[in-house]
């Protein structure tokens, strides 16, 4: 009998087994065949063909792919948003302020310049809900470069509060730790971090705000990782942190927004807004989180790891349509749609969906203008340049004599506008130096570095500083003792700095004389083919001849209509396969390479200024020799044991300068006696 029971229980235990094995086997497969899936399929027009071929942003579909769980429930025409045409309307509407929070470019660029920024074919063209709007003051916060913007609308009477999101993935490392306004809950500590960082900020600039206007409804808006902080903040006002004045309501609007908190934070969060709606009305407080096809963001981090979304009913975009998924699906990233609730009437603009696809907006193409406009030749150089004078500055004006200059305000401003180029650098710099598939890397290096430079000099001033202290002085010289090795502290910072700028000016320099060289070598070598090639140029000779545009763009025009490239003026290497891996090649083509001004853009922005055509613009490509290999491996390896150094350097410093007096006597005792 016991032996029955045995193999009965065998059987039960194995069939569960070879169920539990068919649900893994079925959902790796699919998840392969997402991920290996072809382009064909899509079903992709020539534009936009050329649209996802330039795209240099991550736009997290691989991670939507191996992250967003799918959902068994298939939306339908019953799960369509409630009056979907009015509210994907109102949500396009909200949505344009979220392109304002982004740091490229800056607000007040956009305000000031906004005619001219709507005008057709320029990347604000058809945000109307700009025009009657006004800019309250721009948002910036001391932790990761927050950014943000409050504006006014004055057709609407709200105030929108809207921060800025993010286009990679280092702000998406999940470590939680407890919400400080209620400790049983638990919130992503680094998106925490940022919001501390500006919520003094926010909240002085929000009551201001609420005092000079007539303000209805603030609205918390937010991409990517603006949608987080987006929701701390309308959490702060809720809970009574920052109270909102009576009869004022609040609206949270988030596109691509990650999990913020664990399923405690996200009961805390709808207990709030039951218990608002129900002292204010049910209009008082609105809530519209919204996810889109082949996003990763809102996966993230994994439910696996503890987090759960703040909201129960997010909504899902699909080819221009808004869906309300289920509660019980909420946590869903991807789901399938019936046939019936495609609507053949609507064109679907960005049919391969991502992270920076919301609402018919390309949030690609409001950074893109600012991008676009800096690859003209040496404009990097001269960013570094501006860098370096103004820290210069910065520490010239410190280390003057106080009598002299009064504040230390010019020097702060100067210094903060010096390090304020540094996104900036990276969007431009970083895609063109090396392949696509090395720039995450390259990013980490870049900034384990910036990293190490800080660790190692703070460390190292606050040695000195410590060692000078305790040097004999007179009774009543002390503070002048300290007074006399800061001004030696900001000396040697001042000698630093202008190492650096007579760095930067030589690296320009060298630059200059290797693109000079690399042209005086492409020019003697087609001097030479030409004289080869008579048969080629007289075929040439017989073609019907190309406008100035297309020789300088190197534009063509396909002989078959349904060639993937149709109105690209890249070239054929832009939007086709070509013998060569694209993840070989750098993102951004050098200047020197394709000027700027050819028309050489997925943003449809002709330059502000295009540069004189003196200069050569053939394609010269610069090859790496030997040694510049072995200056790449010798920097490498330079950097390798900075960041050993620096870690070295601090741990030395905590372990000999950071303990307690009875601790270093107790460890001199020891080694006294061991000795």
């Amino acid at each position: 009998m016991p032996n029955m029971i045995d193999a009965v229980d065998i059987e039960a235990k194995w069939s569960d087994f070879t169920l539990r094995w068919g649900s893994v086997k079925s959902a790796v497969m699919s998840a392969l065949s997402k991920i290996f899936s072809k382009e064909s399929e899509w079903n992709l027009t020539p534009e936009q063909r050329h649209m996802y071929a330039t795209e240099s942003f991550m736009n997290f579909r691989l991670i939507a792919r191996l992250c967003a769980t799918p959902s068994p429930y298939t939306l339908g025409l019953s799960d369509l948003a409630q009056g979907e045409d009015e509210l994907y309307a109102n949500l396009a509407e909200i949505g344009q302020f979220v392109f304002v929070s982004f740091s490229t470019p800056p607000p007040d660029f956009i305000f000031a310049n906004l005619d001219q920024l709507m005008q057709p074919d320029f990347p604000f063209e058809g945000f109307d809900a700009l025009r009657d709007a006004e800019l309250v003051s721009e948002l910036s916060g001391s932790v990761a470069n927050t950014t943000g913007a409050v504006v006014y609308r004055k057709s609407t009477k709200q105030l929108v509060v809207s921060f800025g999101g993010t286009t990679n993935r280092y702000d998406l490392y999940a470590v939680r730790c407890a919400y400080p306004r209620r400790r049983t809950c638990g919130v992503h500590c680094g998106f925490w971090k940022m919001y501390e960082g500006c919520q003094k900020h926010v909240f002085d600039v929000v009551k201001k705000a609420l005092e000079n206007y007539d303000v209805q409804e603030v609205v918390s808006l937010g991409h990517s990782l603006g949608g987080a902080l987006a929701y701390l903040f309308a959490l702060d006002a809720l809970s009574g942190e920052f109270p909102l004045p009576s009869g004022v309501g609040m609206m949270v609007a988030t596109f691509g927004c990650p999990r913020v908190g664990d399923a405690a934070l996200s009961e805390y969060w709808q207990d709030l807004v039951r218990t608002h709606q129900a002292e204010n009305g049910v209009d008082s407080v609105k809530e519209f989180q919204v996810k889109t096809l082949n996003d990763g963001v809102p996966s993230l981090p994994p439910v696996s790891w503890g987090y759960r979304h703040l909201t129960r009913k997010p909504l899902y975009l699909h080819h221009g349509r808004l869906f309300h998924i289920p509660e019980s699906e909420c946590e869903h990233g991807a789901f399938t749609i019936a046939q019936d609730a495609f609507d053949p009437t609507r064109t679907a603009m960005h049919p391969k969906g991502g992270h920076n696809y919301y609402i018919g907006k390309d949030a690609e193409k409001i950074v893109g203008f600012v991008v676009d406009r800096v690859k003209n030749r040496g404009f990097v150089m001269q960013l570094f340049t501006a860098s370096s004078c103004l820290t210069l500055l910065c520490y010239f004006w410190l280390s003057l004599p106080p009598r002299f200059t009064g504040t230390p305000m010019p020097a702060i401003v100067s210094f903060a506008a010096g390090h304020g180029f540094s996104p900036l650098l990276l969007v431009v710099i970083v895609p063109r130096l090396v392949p696509a598939k090395y720039v995450s890397t390259t990013l980490g290096a870049h900034k384990a570095l910036e990293q190490v430079g800080s660790t190692a000099f703070q460390t190292l001033a606050g040695v000195a500083l410590d060692i000078s202290k305790k040097k004999p002085t007179e009774l009543n010289g002390a503070q002048t003792g300290d007074k006399r090795d800061i001004q030696y502290l900001l000396n040697a910072f001042l000698f630093l700095n202008v190492l650096q700028l007579a760095g930067v000016i030589g690296l320009g320099r060298m630059q200059r004389k290797q693109r000079e060289a690399a042209s005086q070598r492409a020019s003697a070598l087609l001097a030479d083919l030409q004289s080869e090639s008579i048969e080629e140029e007289e075929q040439r000779i017989s073609e019907p001849p190309q406008t100035k545009e297309a020789k300088d763009g190197e534009s063509w025009q396909p002989t078959d209509e349904n060639d993937p490239a149709g109105d690209c003026s890249r070239g054929r290497s832009c939007c086709r396969a070509t013998t060569s891996n694209a993840e070989e090649q750098p993102l951004l083509r050098e200047p020197s390479r394709i000027p700027s001004y050819t028309g050489d853009t997925r943003y449809l922005v002709s330059p502000l200024a295009p540069r004189s055509h003196s200069r050569s613009s053939s394609s010269v490509r610069l090859l790496r020799s030997k040694s510049v290999v072995r200056r790449g491996e010798m920097f490498a390896a330079l950097s390798a044991v900075l960041i050993a150094f620096a870690w070295v350097l601090f741990l030395v410093t905590a372990y000999f300068k950071l303990r307690s007096k009875e601790e270093r006597d107790s460890a001199g005792v020891s080694s006294t006696i061991f000795i």
